[in-house]
């Protein structure tokens, strides 16, 4: 059967437009490869919050960013429109005023910092660097990766988070425990989150603010077995996950 002219021109589209629309998120499914290196990032999949405290005498703020490295934040339809991040968002920062005095809170600042929006056009845009390979002299003596992502807006200004998945075994995931608890308890007045990821890392809230002219960054730290290089294959068979043949090779094969 011949297939009329004007369907045969469209056929690059159609073939082109499934890898266009995979691309926008992350597949977590798949391990991801950077500089010819495998991470499996599965395990890190799901919703994950850090906050930022700090006193605002009376009250006080605390943000909590809630991040999905893999997917998107799945809507709580509880909670009102005005008060959570749209459809699409990967990262959310959501600021709360505290009064200690009658123990009551109102959501100030609903901050989608990354994420895939179509009534706005911000594009997720992931970019991954491998530490060893960053232009950075003390990024490059660590082990693990950089991902940034895009897509957010906060009034005029732009919005994105920069996350550093850093390698993380035993003897060090100690030490960053007890550091943790030695800033607990010096006193400080501003209080810099973490928290379990319950997949044998700890997430670190490093810091948010201007990056530029017309930008707003947060940068997060994520220690995590799952960004060493060295990690063992979990199939167990001496094969890869995600090490099979793609569309384009089978396309090209037909």
């Amino acid at each position: 059967m011949r297939i009329p002219q004007p369907f045969t021109n469209l056929l690059p589209t159609l073939v082109l437009f499934p890898a266009l629309a995979t691309a926008i998120d992350i597949d977590c499914k798949q391990k991801i490869k950077v500089n010819d290196v495998l991470f499996n990032l599965l395990p890190l999949s799901g919703p994950h919050s850090v906050s930022w405290a700090r006193p605002s005498p009376p009250s006080i703020q605390n943000t909590t960013y809630t991040i999905d490295i893999c997917q998107r934040l799945v809507q709580d339809k509880n909670v009102p429109k005005a008060d959570k991040c749209p459809n699409g968002t990967h990262v959310c920062g959501i600021t709360e005023v505290i009064n200690p005095g009658d123990n009551t809170s109102t959501i100030e600042e609903v901050i989608p910092i990354a994420g895939q929006y179509t009534f706005s056009g911000g594009n997720l845009d992931p970019h991954w660097t491998r530490l060893k390979t960053s232009s950075s002299h003390a990024d490059s003596q660590s082990e693990g990766l950089r991902l940034e992502l895009h897509g957010g807006r906060y009034g005029k200004r732009k919005q994105k988070a920069v996350i550093e998945l850093v390698c993380l075994n035993n003897t060090e995931k100690e030490l960053t425990t007890r550091e943790a608890e030695d800033e607990e308890d010096s006193g400080d007045d501003e209080t810099l989150g973490e928290v379990d990821d319950g997949a044998g890392g700890i997430l670190h809230f490093i810091s948010y603010g201007v990056s530029n002219d017309d930008e707003d960054v947060l940068r997060l730290t994520w220690n995590t077995p799952h960004a060493c290089e060295d990690t063992k294959d979990e199939a167990g068979d001496g094969t890869k996950k995600g090490a099979h043949w793609g569309f384009f090779t089978w396309f090209i094969i037909v």
